[in-house]
């Protein structure tokens, strides 16, 4: 008996990604906190079954209490050290 590979098996494409199957996308995704918004990039992978979330990145907060998104960023097991470097004035 034999065993059909599929298409998009690595066995049909010798270990390489088809351009078809594969792309990824990040879009900007903000989040209201106690005492301001995270802003997270988070990337995308097309697979089979669709669109699948493989990272999220703290890219940049407003505050409006440091003290309560410090709390949340601590909550979470975030670095605290965004509060310094990663400050937005205006998140659309």
């Amino acid at each position: 008996m034999a065993i059909r590979t599929d298409a998009a098996s690595s066995d049909a494409t010798d270990g390489r990604e088809s351009a078809e199957l594969y792309s990824t996308r990040t879009e900007r995704e903000t989040e209201a906190v106690d005492g301001g918004v995270l802003v997270w990039a988070v990337e995308y992978e097309r697979r089979r079954c669709g669109w699948e979330q493989t990272t999220r990145t703290l890219t940049a907060l407003k505050a409006n209490d440091y003290d309560a998104v410090r709390s949340e960023l601590i909550r979470r097991g975030l670095p605290i050290g965004a509060l310094h470097n990663e400050t937005v004035e205006e998140v659309a």
